[in-house]
């Protein structure tokens, strides 16, 4: 890794995300440009350095021109510096996929592209990302990204606009893009330019897919119910969606499910792993008496003292085990062994349960037999 890294757009989405990584690493000072930069700064910045990652960028101007000043005329002036720097031996640049469209956003990141290979030469290594649509924590709702703007929607109930939910988009998430950008830094080319088209984990969904997706996370405080998590992309979508909750709103209710017995929250299910629950469990009495077929349970004794029985259901002996809480003592369940759980305590017992299936009313593979 290079000992001084300068990062422009320091700011932006990207540029933010960057430099924490680099911030954390050992050895490593970061210079940061931003538009606030002055020019005498910059450039004793960019001569300092033994790597620059270009980040900064224009791509909603604001007025006529911008994508010429910002993107390519900017770029003209880093690329002028570093051509006399005999430090510097590498520089990244954060372009774009729309460099294929014939458009001004693209017509100008392909210029910036232009100007460094052009200027810089074949002594210094040249490192172009031509990256998708980037999504992930601090992007702006309406700004930067659709997935940043439905994020943002669902977390505040409000509804979603699509003009065609067919249209796809191709996403990466912000993780990726800087493990791209740290894996170019760490390498040891210090010559010659390189162009990359496209990095690992991008995505392709339609508007639609990922509409339903968004909105389904948004309704995990209502139903329990979490997508697969076994799919990288929705875990690091649903991860996204959670840096949009409103600061006043990180804490939720579960639903209360109460008896004679006690109190029951189901915590968490989902169909892929099954279901988290937690209940409390009044001096003397006793859950369970049941049997499964094919569903495996955890029982986890947090606080309280408890009694735990089996009987095999072709047998008559009873198996008994006594836990503690707060042990870290964890008792699985096998099929075919009718079981029950007892707070042998002077106070209400708080145990949590793991399931492989979540409960279906219709198909419950739990039958009442007693120990």
């Amino acid at each position: 890794m290079p000992k001084i890294v300068t990062v422009t757009g320091a700011n932006g989405f990207v540029g933010k995300n960057l430099i924490i990584h680099l911030e954390r690493m050992e050895g490593v000072e970061v210079l940061k440009v931003s538009r606030e930069t002055s020019e005498s700064d910059l450039k004793n910045f960019l001569l300092k350095s033994d790597a620059v990652v270009h980040l900064a960028g224009s791509n909603r101007p604001k007025y006529e021109g911008e994508y010429q000043e910002i993107n390519v005329d900017f770029t003209d002036k880093i690329a002028s510096i570093l051509k006399d720097s005999s430090k510097c031996k590498k520089i990244i640049y954060s372009s774009s996929q729309k460099v294929h469209d014939q458009n001004d956003y693209g017509n100008s990141k392909r210029g910036a592209e232009d100007v460094l290979i052009n200027t810089l030469g074949p002594a210094m290594n040249v490192a172009i990302f031509r990256y998708t649509n980037i999504f992930g924590k601090w992007s702006r709702p309406f700004y930067n990204s659709v997935v940043s703007t439905f994020c943002h929607q669902i977390a505040r109930n409000e509804s979603i606009s699509i003009s065609d939910p067919a249209n796809v988009v191709n996403l990466v998430y912000i993780e990726d893009v800087i493990t791209s950008i740290l894996s170019v830094l760490n390498n040891d080319k210090t010559n010659g330019h390189e162009i990359i088209e496209k990095i690992e984990g991008e995505r392709e969904i339609t508007l639609g897919e990922l509409s339903s997706l968004v909105k389904s996370f948004g309704e995990i405080r209502k139903t329990s119910m979490v997508p697969d998590f076994a799919d990288s992309f929705v875990q690091k979508l649903y991860a996204t969606y959670t840096s949009y909750l409103p600061e006043d709103s990180f804490a939720y209710d579960l639903e209360l499910k109460t008896d004679n017995r006690g109190d029951l929250f189901e915590i968490i299910k989902s169909p892929h792993f099954g279901q988290m629950f937690f209940s409390t469990t009044k001096p003397g009495i006793t859950r369970g008496n049941h049997y499964h077929h094919t569903k495996i349970e955890k029982f986890i004794v947090v606080k309280g003292e408890a009694l735990i029985k089996f009987r095999r259901i072709d047998s008559d002996e009873v198996i008994e085990y006594r836990v503690t809480g707060g042990t870290g003592r964890v008792v699985d369940i096998p099929i075919g062994y009718t079981h029950s759980i007892t707070n042998i305590g002077s106070e209400d017992m708080l145990v949590l349960f793991y399931s492989t299936e979540v409960f279906n009313p219709e198909k419950p593979d739990t039958y009442f037999k007693e120990v």
